[in-house]
C-alpha cells in the first residue's frame, strides 16, 4: 500500500482528463466522464502533477508520513521489522 491517498470531488470534476493524462495508472473516467481513482499504479510525483494540473481543483492528495512511534500521522500503524531482542 502506498504512503498516500488521492480522492476526487465529483461535484467539482469537469472531466478535463488532465489527471488521466498525467497519471493514467491511477485515474480513469467513468460513464459520466468524471474522474475516478482505479489504482495506485503511478509514482507519487506523477499523481502530484495530476492533482496540481486539475483545472477545478477536484483532486486531493494526502501523504501519510510515518511518525517516529510506528504510526502514521492519521494514527494508523505502520509495519516495521522486529528487533533481534523482540524476536526472542
Amino acid at each position: 500500500m502506498p504512503g498516500w491517498t488521492v480522492t476526487v470531488d465529483r461535484d467539482r470534476c469537469l472531466g478535463s482528463g488532465i489527471c488521466v493524462l498525467y497519471a493514467p495508472d491511477t485515474f480513469t473516467h467513468d460513464d459520466e466522464a468524471k474522474a475516478v481513482v482505479h489504482d495506485h499504479g503511478d509514482p507519487l510525483d506523477a499523481v502530484h502533477t495530476a492533482v496540481e494540473g486539475c483545472p477545478t481543483q477536484a483532486l486531493r492528495l494526502t501523504t501519510h508520513a510515518p511518525a517516529t512511534n510506528g504510526h502514521t500521522a492519521d494514527g494508523s500503524a505502520t509495519a516495521r521489522p522486529a528487533t533481534e531482542e523482540e524476536g526472542r
